[in-house]
């Protein structure tokens, strides 16, 4: 049976992507129709002056030909061409007529991530359950209006995209999420879908960043395998007044706050490992904010808490000073670090314990291996006292 339901979903999947193409391919048959008759009644004498050296235009133009063309042609004709009545209709008639199709356009492009999401669905599972890495807590949306605002809906979705699309907005004003990842097992979390899914990615890749709403970039760091990429992203100037316009003052994004309070730029490798320890800590049901404000000489990479336990961490990727690890100390009472590699980590935690600091540690390489729960939710492998 669910094999069959499974079939179904495809098969609807492949007529959207058909319709959608055939949309597509009607559009620019119907826009192309526009701009031809347009041309026509505006310098029709001109566009035959062309065709005698290009018999295909303008059915061929770019739109930077069309541009070119529309722009040299300022004069109306009084011959047979034109009609300067109907002419003054024109430019409504040829808006109305694109806003029509970009319509169309958005309801079927709607239709497909629907069936998308629903194939999505089926394969992880009836009730929406899957296998793989989740997010232990689950965030509480606000109410998402039913369509974007109208200034910007040219570029967003309708339907279960739009939704989609508000929800990481959400996300990144609200919470000042960066990590795209995390940001998209939270979204699929509450919808019931992959964070990995290809209906969730076309989020950021089909409205958000085209649309000039968000800003991207992969970051990069090395681990004993090789380098390790991270995907974050902060909203743009125009995807922060989207969100006030929902309601959600923004506030600093967690990659913007690391540019600005710790050399992010220059330090790349830090900020991703920085970023990627506050993502697998709230992963595993810890509350984590990067770059805390701390009274005395510390000065701490990350926060974490959860219940009464809350640990001030350093993210280390060179050689410290033992002043750094007895700065920490003295603020909380022990050590808390994250190191790099399991190697990294044994050698840091020597050194705290040549010091004689007590502390906690844990390592990116454990996080990333196991952050399907293998941990059991543990964020620190491993934690000792000193006598």
């Amino acid at each position: 049976m669910n094999g069959e339901v499974l079939g179904r979903a495809r098969e609807d999947m492949l007529k959207a992507e058909r319709d959608l193409r055939a949309l597509t391919e009607g559009q620019n048959r119907e826009l192309r129709a526009v701009l031809r008759d347009l041309a026509y009644r505006l310098a029709g004498e001109e566009i035959e002056t062309i065709r005698h050296s290009d018999p295909l235009a303008p059915d061929h133009w770019t739109p930077e030909r069309w541009g070119e063309f529309f722009r040299a042609s300022r004069r109306v004709h009084q011959d047979g061409w034109n009609n300067p009545k109907a002419l003054a209709d024109e430019p409504r008639q040829a808006q109305a007529a694109i806003g029509r199709l970009q319509e169309e356009r958005r309801s079927v492009q709607g239709r497909l991530d629907a069936a998308l999401g629903e194939a999505e669905r089926l394969r992880s599972g009836r009730d929406g359950s899957r296998k793989g890495p989740q997010v232990t807590s689950a965030i509480v949306f606000p109410e998402i209006p039913r369509k974007p605002p109208a200034r910007h809906a040219v570029q967003l979705g309708i339907g279960s995209r739009w939704r989609r699309e508000a929800m990481v907005l959400y996300l990144m004003a609200a919470l000042g999420r960066s990590v795209r990842l995390e940001i998209l097992d939270a979204v699929g979390q509450s919808e019931g879908v992959g964070g990995r899914s290809g209906s969730l990615k076309r989020v950021f890749a089909s409205g958000l960043v085209p649309g000039g709403f968000v800003e991207e970039a992969v970051l990069a760091m090395k681990l004993s395998r090789g380098p390790t990429r991270l995907a974050v992203v902060r909203l743009s100037e125009r995807g922060q007044e989207l969100a006030r316009s929902l309601g959600w003052e923004p506030v600093e994004s967690e990659w913007g706050r690391l540019l600005r309070l710790h050399e992010g730029e220059v330090q790349e490798a830090h900020t991703t490992a920085v970023l990627a320890f506050a993502f697998h800590a709230r992963r595993r049901g810890w509350q984590a904010q990067v770059v805390p404000e701390v009274e005395g000489t510390a000065q701490p990479d990350a926060v974490v808490e959860r219940e009464n336990d809350r640990a001030y961490v350093e993210v280390e990727l060179g050689n410290e000073k033992p002043e750094k690890w007895r700065n920490l100390s003295a603020l909380q009472g022990f050590v808390a670090l994250c190191a790099t590699t399991e190697m990294r980590r044994a050698q840091l935690v020597a050194e705290c314990k040549l010091y004689r600091l007590a502390g906690r540690a844990t390592d990116l390489e454990t996080l990333i291996q196991f952050s399907g729960g293998a941990t059991n939710g543990r964020l620190w492998v491993e934690e000792w006292q000193v006598g």
